[in-house]
């Protein structure tokens, strides 16, 4: 595979960190210890507390290759919909391996266009609303995809754009903020993503990278990287609706 063939600049880019990651690390990949342990803790808890285990259907936008839900598939908790917009490469790159999870192919602008509205329990998204061209109509999407009383379970690193000093697909900083997720451009613009859109916080935390134990699909460190980014924060928010969203 020729890395981003066709695809531009930024796109190629992950992909080719893909290529790289499933080369170094294709034994892990296979590996159900390191889906449970990426697994996140709380929509573990959650899916317990529905009591409708097997019954959920989860969406999921900006999987990549390695869902950290794949646990989650395998456990059969759920019924899970990945999307990303690199599907397509990510299916040929992971040809030689086993893995419980296969995107389909969508941007999170644009979920309406693959889904009818109301048609999820849950949407998460984990490291990805950064990456997207527009954060906020992807959360009004991802609003859209959730029934009335479902979740919208969202996660990743603070101030990527900035920790990543804005290259690539990395243009936006979130923060949480008050019960709300905001994204700031290099320009310092801010967007508060979840407004309007009739979100009750459940959750808010923030904590270290290391604190989430996080160290799979993707997040493994070596000690020949030039920042310990293991102590980054990491935010965790979970809302849930408590009317339609229309977007």
């Amino acid at each position: 595979m020729t890395h981003g063939s066709g695809l531009d600049g930024d796109y190629a880019a992950e992909l080719g960190f893909w290529e790289d990651y499933i080369a170094k690390h294709g034994a892990r990949v296979s590996d159900p210890q390191c889906w449970e342990s990426a697994f996140p803790a709380g929509l573990r808890r959650w899916v317990k507390a529905s009591g409708k285990r097997g019954q959920l259907e989860v969406l999921e936008l900006g999987s990549g290759p390695v869902s950290l839900l794949a646990w989650g598939v395998e456990e059969r908790l759920f019924q899970l919909t990945a999307v990303d917009p690199l599907a397509d490469e990510y299916a040929s790159l992971m040809a030689g391996c086993s893995y419980p999870v296969k995107p389909m192919m969508g941007f999170g602008e644009q979920l309406s266009r693959l889904f009818p509205p109301r048609s999820f329990d849950l949407a998460y998204s984990s490291n990805a609303l950064d990456h997207t061209r527009d954060p906020r109509q992807c959360m009004q999407q991802l609003a859209m995809m959730v029934k009335d009383g479902g979740l919208l379970y969202c996660e990743g690193f603070l101030r990527e754009g900035t920790n990543a000093e804005w290259e690539g697909l990395h243009q936006h900083d979130l923060v949480p903020e008050d019960g709300h997720l905001v994204a700031y451009d290099r320009n310092g613009q801010r967007v508060v993503l979840t407004k309007a859109l009739g979100l009750e916080c459940l959750q808010q935390e923030v904590e270290p990278l290391a604190a989430r134990g996080l160290t799979s699909h993707g997040y493994e460190w070596n000690e020949q990287e030039t920042r310990d980014w293991r102590y980054d924060d990491w935010f965790t928010l979970v809302w849930r609706l408590t009317r339609g969203a229309d977007g």
